[in-house]
This record gives structure tokens, sequence and C-alpha cells, in this order.
């Protein structure tokens, strides 16, 4: 089954009719049927579509036009599948060869610029950093603003950096209430849905091998900044002689004097290094505010007994470099009548662009069904994964001394290395490496910029090494009954277990009076998801109707271990076994659980007019007992105008009018805020209650209530298509943490304290220019306008206040 162009529909099915049954087979991805009589009727469909019956002849190839309903896309949806055509909500469909375009570590990271109002955000460059996901905006001050993550219809609470992008058939994007609704509070935020692939019904098996490689470099352009000595040290010298004249009302040589005086060696205004070699009795600026032109660049500084030749080196240059980039997957895969395997192992190394940073990954899938009755069919779905992370010191905290970032636009008169009275950098005895320059009184009086910091050296010889493995596991059961009646049982079962190891050089910088210090920190955390659905199916002429009722329990264990000891015996001993002194050590455990019970109703008359209507009551144990349950619903309802008798636009091969009105939850602001909460202290070494956080009972979901209305479009025999929809979503009653004055005891509790709203437009328009056996060229476009804006806050979290009116918070 071929489409217009003669590309072979993928998962198109060919069922030949009659007594004088033909035979089909596969050529090359195409079929090829004959008929024994030379005019059996085929009964031809595509996933879930009625089938098109026609008459064929021997050795025909059937020929499908684009804009026959045969072609209608089937998505993913929440617990289920549907017709896109007869989808009343608002979702996003990027599939595996857009996925496979593009070289992601994760696969979430292939929807930028692809889904209209999905927002994908990197703060770090670090390789294996996890990126901040946001779907129309921001919808709580304090609570997590994350989407839900649903992989293979299980939620999924791992790092998306441990699915393996080259197993992911295809994500959704839910947006709307109508969509995430059956969610409850976990897709208050809008939710992602990543389905991994399987073998095709009947498919030959295949073994496919993929490589991929590149370069990673310094996407980010600098701010200009001056780059030459002599520039620094007349412009800073320009600073001082303008204070002078301002501030003490100096003449201009006096200003002059004064300034040059405390260029260098002021604690107050000085930069602490000269770089220039001055002859004798001369200074270093002239009063025409310019370098000495008899300074030369290059200085041998005398200091504490011991003579350094004092240049700039150029920190941006010694700071990035260029990587490589490199992956490899392994895919097998095959079906039958009765069954299909899909097998893959996938590796990744990843290096950074800065000293001390890659990330290295190794996958493994291992996914098949097969139907051992006519009413039964079983599937599992494991994976395995296992990371090892390497990452620069604190790069967020611009006083650490690992934060290579903030170095990167240093002055250009401070030296990297520390070089002896011939210029030639200088090893240390002790520990036999070169010596860096950290600014500490070591070369020179002091250095103002970050002083005691030197990020090469201290990501060289400092260590932030995290390592981790994953196991995702699940299992399906489907069976089919009479009547139209399918049960299904998902049950999902996630392990995640990571150790953290940090450690200080005893030799340089910040951490050297310490004698080096190891920080250990140990993570698990594991899951399981049960679902029981009901699904009922049955078409009345015209009339389409389906309904699931079902039942889900989620629940999630952590638990967390931690030590830091200082004053090591070796470096190289990364060990708490080799420090002696105890800094500190805690450990700790978590629990939470939802359980909700769904039910949802979709209909059609005629394939031209749909509604859905969803229900759900879910609990949750991050409130209390008189607050475990909330109520979510959503409808919907779609109109496909091009389906009227009356409509007469050729050029039009789909118009569809939708609308969808609902309430979603958020319970993400973390365990145990409806009690009373005490640090356990040592007071003398006794143990002593302080109080915490002080519990309020009253605390419940947020709600968010959300309006979307749209059209979608296909023309020009689906050539263009897209939509355009107008969403307004409303959250009531936001989880927020409300300060006390210390002298109340508590420092604080949470409360449902405000209101915000979140409204924008998004446009989305896909566009085929070439479309052959032989060249595809397509083009898509995409935008999205959000405001947020807090309505209502409680005068206790209003942060300024003007003419003793309260203000809050807003942007767009």
């Amino acid at each position: 089954v071929s489409d217009e162009d003669g590309e072979p529909i993928v998962g198109a099915a060919v069922r030949v009719v009659g007594t004088n049954t033909g035979t089909v087979t596969d050529l090359n991805g195409k079929f090829s049927i004959k008929c024994s009589d030379g005019k059996t009727t085929l009964s031809i469909s595509y996933v879930g579509m009625e089938p098109i019956q026609v008459s064929a002849r021997n050795n025909m190839r059937i020929i499908l036009k684009s804009d026959q309903h045969a072609l209608d896309e089937i998505i993913v949806i929440a617990y289920g599948t549907q017709k896109k055509s007869a989808f009343t909500g608002s979702a996003a469909v990027v599939g595996s060869d857009e996925i496979g375009k593009v070289q992601v570590t994760n696969a979430v990271d292939a929807l930028k610029g692809k889904a209209a109002g999905v927002q994908i955000n990197t703060a770090s460059g670090q390789p294996g950093s996890t990126p901040t996901i946001r779907i129309r905006g921001v919808n709580s001050i304090n609570s997590d603003s994350d989407p839900l993550i649903v992989l293979d219809g299980s939620p999924y609470s791992g790092s998306l950096n441990n699915i393996n992008p080259a197993d992911v058939e295809s994500m959704t994007v839910l947006k709307d209430a109508a969509s995430t609704a059956l969610y409850g509070a976990r897709g208050g935020n809008g939710v992602i849905l990543i389905t991994t692939k399987s073998a095709k019904k009947g498919q030959s098996a295949t073994i496919t091998v993929d490589a991929k490689w590149g370069s990673n470099s310094k996407a980010v352009p600098e701010y200009e900044t001056i780059k030459n000595p002599a520039a620094y040290y007349e412009m800073w010298y320009k600073g001082l002689y303008n204070y002078a004249v301002d501030t003490y009302g100096y003449d201009a040589n006096q200003a002059w004097m004064w300034a040059n005086a405390n260029l260098i060696d002021s604690p107050d205004y000085g930069l602490g290094y000269n770089v220039y070699t001055i002859p004798e009795g001369q200074q270093m600026i002239g009063t025409n505010g310019k370098l000495n032109p008899n300074a030369t660049l290059g200085r041998i500084n005398n200091f504490k007994g011991n003579s350094y030749y004092l240049t700039p080196d150029d920190w941006e240059d010694e700071i990035y470099n260029s990587s490589l980039r490199q992956e490899y997957t392994v895919t097998a895969q095959g079906g039958s009548e009765n069954g299909s395997f899909y097998g893959s192992v996938n590796y990744l190394s990843n290096d950074g662009i800065t000293v001390a940073s890659d990330y290295k990954r190794i996958t493994s899938r291992l996914k098949a069904d097969y139907q051992i009755k006519p009413w039964l069919r079983v599937a599992a779905n494991m994976s395995y994964g296992h990371y090892n992370q390497n990452s620069l010191g604190d790069d967020g905290n611009s006083g650490s001394s690992g934060n290579a970032f903030a170095f990167s636009n240093i002055a250009p008169i401070y030296p990297m290395y520390i070089r002896d009275a011939n210029g030639e950098k200088i090893y240390d005895e002790t520990s036999r490496l070169i010596r860096y320059d950290y600014g500490d009184g070591t070369v020179t009086s002091f250095r103002p910029f970050l002083s005691q910091s030197n990020p090469i050296s201290s990501n060289q010889l400092d260590t932030r090494n995290t390592e981790g493995n994953t196991f995702n596991g699940t299992g399906t059961a489907t069976i089919n009954l009479p009547y139209g009646f399918t049960v299904t049982s998902i049950n999902n079962v996630y392990l995640n277990e990571w150790r953290y190891t940090s450690t200080t050089n005893p030799f340089f910088g910040q951490y050297a009076s310490s004698n080096g210090s190891v920080t250990k920190e140990h993570e698990r955390s594991w899951t399981y998801n049960l679902q029981q659905r009901i699904n009922w199916h049955q078409q009345f002429g015209k009339h389409d109707v389906e309904l699931m009722v079902g039942h889900e329990y989620y629940r999630s264990y952590g638990y967390d271990l931690w030590g830091n000891k200082s004053n090591q015996f070796s470096v190289f001993n990364k060990e708490l076994a080799g420090a002696v002194m105890l800094v500190g050590a805690s450990s700790s455990q978590s629990s939470y659980n939802t359980e909700s019970w769904l039910s949802r109703a979709m209909y059609n008359y005629d394939t031209k007019y749909f509604a859905s209507v969803s229900f759900m009551r879910q609990a949750s144990s991050r409130f209390s007992k008189d607050n475990w349950w909330g109520s979510f619903w959503s409808f919907g309802g779609g109109w496909l105008i091009n389906k009227e008798s009356w409509f007469k636009a050729s050029w039009v091969d789909e118009l569809k009018i939708k609308a969808s009105y609902g309430e979603n939850g958020n319970d993400q602001i973390g365990s145990y805020r409806y009690v009373k909460y005490f640090n356990i202290s040592n007071s003398n070494n006794n143990v002593s209650l302080t109080p915490s956080s002080l519990g309020n009972k009253a605390i419940s979901w947020e709600k968010n209530s959300k309006f979307n209305v749209g059209i979608d479009f296909a023309i020009l025999k689906n050539r263009i298509w897209g939509s355009i929809e107008y969403y307004n979503n409303k959250t009531n009653d936001m989880l927020s943490w409300v300060p006390l004055p210390p002298t109340f005891g508590w420092s604080g509790y949470y409360d449902n304290v405000g209101n915000m709203v979140n409204r924008g437009v998004e446009i989305d328009i896909h566009a085929d220019i070439i479309s052959s056996r032989d060249l595809t060229w397509n083009i898509y476009a995409n935008m999205t306008t959000n405001h947020n804006e807090i309505t209502k806050l409680a005068d206790e979290r209003k942060k300024n206040w003007y003419d003793g009116i309260g203000l809050g918070y807003s942007s767009s």
C-alpha cells in the first residue's frame, strides 16, 4: 500500500477477502498483491481506521489518496490513543524522524523549536545536564512547574538523560485540560508522553547500526570587553582620576599623582598586579591618560624573598576548548503474526568544552509482546542504564574556585600561572604539579577579583563525579472481551541509584588550610505504578462511542546518605576512610504516593462532530487526611467543517474548530507541609529540638482552570497544515511559603495565598515544499505569545508597597 507519490504507508494493513484468497507479500517496503481470480475484493485499513473496500486485479498496486481518512494519524493521548481528527484537546507530536535529525543526549531536547508553547532551556553547558521545561508558562509561585513525563504509559521520575533518544518512536506534548485532566495534580503543568519503538507486526528481522560523531564548542559569544592590558590600565586610571577630582577636589596634577599611586598597590582601589616594566622614576600612566610609551610588557616582581615574572595569560583560551561527541547504537527487531521483538544497545561519550567536564552513558532496552490467545496479549518492556559524569565545581557560584565561567571575563592583566624570574612555569615541590596563580598573596599582595581561586587548577585537582544506575521495567496484559470490552493492566517499577563524590585538593586555594576534604553522597529511589483500565468501544451506525474507567496507584520511596570529612591522607584517596576529621554526616528517607480513579467518555457522530468528557478523583499524601482527595475534570468538543455537505472548498482538506475547558491541580510543594516540623540539633551533646516549619492542615491543591480554543487546518492536498490556538489558564489557591517574624519561634509555614493567570496564542504551521520519491523538502514554523500575571496575593507575601498598596509580581 503506497500513497499517491509511491511511498509505502507504514503500518497499513491489507486483508484479502473472498473465496479465492490471494497473497500479500512485502517487496522492498512495498506491498505486492496477487489475486487468483482477477477480481478479489481487498479490505484496506490503517491502524484503527474503517476499512476501504476496493476491487483488485492481478498484481495491482493499490494507491490511496492522501486526503482519504485511511491516512488519519493516530496520536497517543492520556491512557490510550485517538485519531487526530477526533482529538478535541491541544497537543504537539514529534516523531522519530525528527528526533533522529539532531544529536541530543535526551530526547526531550529534540522538541526545541518544534512545539508551540513549549520552552526548553538548558542553563548549563555541562554534558548530561537536564533542561528546564515549561509548557505554556509558569503556573505557580513556589510549586514545581515541571511537566509530568509519562514513558510508555507509566509516570517517569528519572532523568531524561537515561532514555536513549534512538529508542523513542514519538513524543506527544499535552497542553490543555481536555488532554491532561486524567493525570490530576501531576498533569497541572502539562504532560509529555514518550513512546518507545516496537517492531511492526509481520516485520522481517533487521539489525541496524547507527554511528554519530559531533564536535562541541562554546556557542555563547562573550560581551565586548577590553582585551588589551594597556587599555585596561588606562581605563582604571581614568576612573581613579575622575574619582580624585570629584571626591577630593584635586586639580589635574594632584589627581594624576593620586591615581598613579593607587593604581596597583592600594588595597581599596588598586588592581594588585603590574605586568609592565616601567623605567625607574617614571609613572605608569602619563598626564595624557595613556600608558608610558617606555613601558614593556612583562615584569619581575620581588615578593616575600622570591622573584616572579608577571605577564598576563588569555584565560578564555585556557578555559574553553573544542571536544568530541560520539554515539553508537545497535538495534535488532522483528515481528510475526503473533508477536514482535525490539532490542537496542546505545553508548554515548560526550566531552565538555572545559577541563573535567564529560558525560558517558550506556543504555539497553528489550521490548517484546506476544499474542498468547486470541483474547490475551502480553508485553514486557525493560531498560537499563549506567552513566558517569564529571562536572565543574560549583559552576553557578560566582565566589567558587571552580567557577570557570566567571573567570572567562577576568581583566586582561592577570596571569594564569606562577612563573619564575626566567618566565618558566613553576612546579610545586610537594605535589609536583604546575603552580597556578590563585591570587592569594603568593606572587603579589592581593588580587581583588575572586582571590584564592583558579578554576583550571581547581577543576583538574578537585573532583565532582556522579555515577549511577537505572532500571525501568513494565509488564502489560491486554484482554479482549465480548461486546467491545478490553481490559488492560500496566505495572511498572523504576529504580534509580547514584553516588556522588566531591573532593577539594590539599595544595592550593580556599580549602588548602583543611588539608583537603572529601564528600560522599548516595541516593536510591524507587517507584512503582499500577494501572487497571477497562475500555468499551462500539459503533452504532454513524455513532461512535468509547468509554474508559480505571484505577491507578503510584508510590515513590527515596533514601539519601551523606558524609563529609577533611584532612586527607592523599588527594588520590577519594573515600571517607581516606580522611580523618569528621565535618558532618546525615541520612534521610522520603515517600510520596497518589491514588486515582479515572473515567472518560468520547463520542463522535459521522466523523464530523466530536465530544469528550473526563472525570477523576485523586488523593495525594502531600496533604492532611481531610484534604487528601481532589476532583479534576474536563470536557471538549470539535467540529470538522470540511465534512459538511454544504462545504465546497475542494482545496481545503481539513478544517476543524475545537474547544475545551477543565481543571487540574498541583501538589508539588514537598512532603509533610501540613505538620509541624522540627530540626534535631546537638546542644552540648544533648538532643534538642528547634522549630523549623509550622504545619498547616488547611493547605490543599492548587487548582488550575484551563480554557483552550483553536482551529486545525490542512490545505492543498495536505501540503500545508497547522493550527492556531488561544489558551487562558487560571491558577487559584497557589501554594507558597509564608515567613513569620523570628519572635514567633517558627520560621514560617505553607498556605494557599494567591491567584495567577496565564494566557497566550500559539501558531503552528507546516508545509511540504517538495514531496516525491527522490526528494523531500518540508518547512515548519511556530510562534507563541505568553503572559503571566499574579492577580491576587496574600498581604504577607507582598514584597513591594507603593502608597499603601501591596504589589506582587508580573511578567510577560
